[in-house]
């Protein structure tokens, strides 16, 4: 196990991710691999072809679980998604009563509205003109200015 943790850390930086996939491991496996071939008295072309057949099934296999991962996280996604969609879909009752309690106010509002634009108070009425004729009188200027003394 130290040779596969100093045969990782052998690595460049740019060759390892934040954490080592499969291609990696097998690659910091391969002096321990070729020494268990060399026992079982395979010659060193036949080791590299063994060793390069595994190379290319593991590849396989990690292309394999990375769609499946991709795929587990986009349906995860979906749902996620469809789940979030629902929870709109539970709150519109509550939403369309507060709607329907602000129309009411609202209308409320309008009927009093029109009411009192309908039946005016004095203060509101228009002036009333006599003979056609609307007389304009000065006002007075006070000395003093309210507050002044």
């Amino acid at each position: 196990m130290n040779e596969t943790k100093a045969a990782f850390s052998d690595l460049t930086a740019g060759q390892r991710s934040s954490k080592p996939n499969m291609v990696d491991i097998f690659l910091a496996q391969q002096p321990g691999l070729r020494r268990i071939a060399a026992g079982m008295g395979l010659g060193a072309s036949d080791v590299e072809d063994v060793l390069q057949e595994m190379q290319i099934i593991q590849t396989i296999e990690l292309k394999g679980a990375e769609a499946r991962r991709k795929a587990a996280v986009a349906i995860r996604q979906r749902e996620k998604d469809f789940f979030d969609l629902y929870d709109q879909w539970l709150s519109l009752d509550s939403e369309v009563e507060g709607l329907k309690s602000r129309i009411r106010n609202r209308e409320e509002e309008i009927a009093k509205i029109e009411e009192t634009l309908a039946n005016p108070k004095t203060d509101m009425l228009p002036p009333k003109i006599y003979q056609d004729k609307v007389v304009i009188y000065r006002v007075a200027e006070q000395d003093n200015a309210p507050g002044e003394e």
